[in-house]
């Protein structure tokens, strides 16, 4: 009853399916999402919950499963539920073996959750990523990023054009390998200032 209550309460779509394709048993939120009584799953087909076309998809997952014993991770969008705003819910399915105490695959479990938030921050962030990148390609200023060891994780195409290498040459490169070595001694020198006081640091070179 502990066990079934977590179950039930987790936010997460869960269910059980045997070898013969049925499903043996399914959480509260799996039951709501395909709008059926929980009590009325066990017995029951993908083919009884969604198109034919969509069930033997999850049936040839479930069949990969079986045969090779290891998990599939799939995502998508799903064709029965939308939210609020018009938009479709996006979501992760993990389908699983299950195995009885000797090992056996004895069924094919399933978690299902709704990633549409997580997707529509990763789409705002990348997004605005895209619009800083436009901003700093066309900036008529060299610029470039360094990580903590000082080695360059960014640079503009004026920063890579004045260094002679393409900027994905330089992902990677440190002041070293683009500069005279008393130049890059000055620079680095300024770099482990500004990580040590974490102030701006101005200079001419």
């Amino acid at each position: 009853a502990r066990l079934r209550a977590i179950t039930d309460n987790v936010p997460i779509m869960l269910c059980l399916k045997g070898l013969d394709g049925r499903y043996v048993e399914a959480n509260k939120s799996f039951a709501n999402w395909h709008k059926v009584d929980v009590r009325d799953v066990p017995g029951m087909r993908a083919s009884d919950l969604l198109t034919h076309e969509r069930a033997e998809t999850l049936e040839g997952y479930e069949k990969q499963v079986i045969e090779t014993g290891e998990a599939i991770i799939h995502e998508g969008v799903s064709r029965l539920h939308h939210r609020p705003d018009g938009n479709p819910m996006i979501f992760r399915m993990i389908k699983f073996p299950v195995t009885d105490a000797e090992g056996v695959i004895m069924g094919v479990g399933t978690a299902l959750t709704d990633i549409t938030d997580q997707k529509l921050a990763q789409q705002a962030l990348e997004d605005m990523q895209a619009r800083l990148m436009a901003i700093t390609d066309n900036v008529p200023i060299m610029l470039s990023l360094k990580d903590r060891d000082c080695v360059y994780q960014h640079c503009n195409p004026l920063f890579a054009e004045w260094h002679g290498h393409p900027a994905s040459e330089i992902i990677g490169m440190t002041s070293r390998d683009l500069l005279p070595p008393e130049a890059a001694d000055r620079v680095e020198k300024v770099d482990r200032e500004v990580l040590e006081t974490g102030k701006v640091v101005v200079f001419e070179t």
